[in-house]
């Protein structure tokens, strides 16, 4: 899921022209914006914070949040276990070009002289081999031996194509990146985090802690997030995509790292590292750098990164030739933050809006109408088949055949094709969105039951007497 946002992404920023003398500002315009997509969406609440080479700018909350709210970022997180990682190589604990067995030595894929090969820097731009599907199913792993899990597991992978450098976004990858921060400085990502990032920066509200202090998030039913969710989340998952924090402190982060950027002076983080942090991957296979996507369009550069956890879903903007930074923060999984994103800064940039389509969005919450119609089609055939008195036989006439592999074909694209096309599990799905979950589960079995039951209701006056049973 997440990295078909991430595509989305790419299509909407590759279609937005920015150019320095037309940026500007207008945040009574943006809120009347925020205010129209909030109601669009059904959104319960969204903080959105902006701000310029000098910080904070414009900080507005909608909703059912409040501006100093804690939420969980996703995978805005990846930024800084990025940020993380070059600050420890330039402090030698370690160094991008060094294999991940030398800090994991149980990370082993199925062929070793594979694996032996993966880099820090394959890890840090997707380029491991990892698939997304990995990256989700081994999220929320409840289990302390979580590392053994995984061992186990990558001893039975076993690469798609030959090339493990094309690029895979994989929550896995930054997940290994935790580990090894850990390894290298034989102290907590959560400790390292607050040493090397968050107390510097003076982000007392950004934790890379388990904690349960978030603002309550939601998930949809139908077209509404009325499903309250509380999240239980692994440790070892924080630095690909449990950081908590507030509007503030992410927007006084990206001031940093734009400000290091543009080479301003007085800031913590070194222009070196941040250049690095935003270069995408050299070997030119993907437009991800180390947790940021990369954009080049009018030779102006845009950084950026969306994410969502099962409650939450983020997007944060840096773009730096016209100092500015976006960070848009939701209590709901199920929308598209991208799209927030995105249209706040055709504002600032005066131009005209790229609109996304709501017809996905509209499909996928319209599945337990569908689940509606399917059990009252199914009473009706029930109801018949009970009237013939319970037929069971094998038709020979070619119209309930096609019909039948139909039905059983369709059951079997959404146990196993969608799960494949959405490179994920029915256990991610339940846990992301209940709802779709739910409605998958008896989509199944009442398209099955249907299927079967119509298979069996040809009348008497279409088939002989001897095929029914009494």
């Amino acid at each position: 899921m997440k990295f078909t946002s991430l595509i989305l992404s790419l299509i909407i920023t590759n279609s937005i022209a920015f150019s320095q003398g037309s940026a500007s500002f207008e945040s009574d315009k943006i809120s009347e914006y925020i205010e129209n997509v909030k109601k669009e969406y059904n959104i319960p609440g969204i903080v959105v914070a902006i701000s310029d080479e000098n910080g904070v700018m414009y900080l507005e909350n909608f909703g059912n949040v409040a501006k100093d709210d804690l939420f969980q970022i996703g995978s805005l997180s990846k930024s800084f276990t990025g940020l993380l990682t070059l600050k420890l190589h330039e402090k030698g604990l370690l160094n991008l070009d060094d294999p991940v067995v030398k800090y994991l030595d149980w990370f082993e894929y199925k062929d070793k002289t594979v694996s032996d090969k993966i880099t820090i820097k394959n890890l840090l731009y997707h380029t491991s081999g990892l698939t997304t599907k990995m990256g989700t199913e081994c999220l929320k792993k409840e289990n302390e031996n979580n590392q053994t899990d995984l061992s186990n597991r990558l001893k039975l992978f076993e690469l798609e194509a030959n090339d493990p450098s094309i690029f895979r976004y994989s929550n896995l990858n930054y997940k290994f990146l935790g580990y090894i921060i850990e390894s290298a400085t034989k102290d907590s990502y959560g400790n390292v985090l607050n040493e090397e990032i968050t107390k510097p920066l003076s982000m007392s509200n950004t934790t890379g802690y388990v904690t349960d202090n978030f603002v309550q998030g939601f998930q949809y039913f139908l077209y509404y997030p009325i499903v309250p969710i509380s999240i239980n989340y692994h440790k070892d998952d924080i630095p690909a995509g449990y950081i908590g924090s507030t509007a503030v402190d992410m927007s006084n982060y990206l001031t940093e790292l734009m400000n290091s950027y543009n080479g301003k002076e007085n800031t913590f983080i070194s222009k070196k590292t941040a250049l690095a942090l935003f270069e995408p991957d050299p070997s030119k296979k993907s437009l991800y750098a180390m947790g940021w996507v990369i954009m080049d369009r009018a030779n102006t550069k845009t950084f950026f990164h969306d994410g969502a956890t099962e409650s939450f879903s983020t997007h944060m903007t840096i773009v730096p030739e016209i100092n500015k930074n976006i960070v848009v923060l939701t209590n709901a999984f199920g929308h598209n933050t991208i799209e927030i994103g995105q249209g706040i800064l055709d504002i600032i940039l005066n131009q005209q809006h790229f609109k996304q389509s709501k017809t996905f969005f509209n499909l996928v919450r319209s599945i337990p109408i569908l689940i509606l119609i399917l059990i009252f089609i199914l009473i009706v055939v029930l109801k018949k088949w009970i009237t013939l008195h319970r037929p069971v036989h094998i038709s020979k006439r070619i119209l309930p055949n096609i019909f039948f592999v139909i039905g059983l074909g369709f059951c079997i694209f959404l146990i196993v094709v969608l799960p494949d096309i959405l490179q994920t599990n029915f256990k991610v799905i339940f846990d992301f969105d209940k709802s779709s979950g739910y409605s998958l589960l008896l989509l199944i079995i009442l398209s099955f039951s249907v299927t079967v039951l119509t298979y069996f209701n040809w009348t008497k006056k279409t088939l002989p007497n001897k095929v029914y049973s009494k």
